[in-house]
């Protein structure tokens, strides 16, 4: 991955969890070579930080067709992820 996962934990880009030893990074959301395409993306529209962003990440969503986001990400569907990201959390 070029640059660290610390570093694009920092920049929003991927997600981490705090834990008592140190900072996990779910696996889902990395492929060989960074990260799955169109993540950091839809991390950052997000509006808020929420501790449940890798649920969201991996529960079914009725707008993508019952897929998860990360499922939904893996398959192109980019621009779809996006927006729901933008709504995740507002309102």
């Amino acid at each position: 991955m070029g640059r660290t996962q610390e570093k694009l934990a920092a920049e929003g880009a991927i997600i981490a969890l705090p834990l008592p030893g140190g900072t996990a990074y779910p696996a889902c959301q990395l492929e060989i070579g960074g990260t799955v395409t169109g993540l950091p993306g839809a991390l950052r529209s997000m509006p808020i930080r929420s501790p449940r962003i890798l649920e969201w990440l991996l529960s079914g969503d009725p707008a993508l067709g019952g897929a998860a986001p990360i499922e939904a990400l893996r398959r192109g569907n980019v621009t779809e992820v996006i927006q729901l990201a933008r709504l995740h959390g507002a309102g």
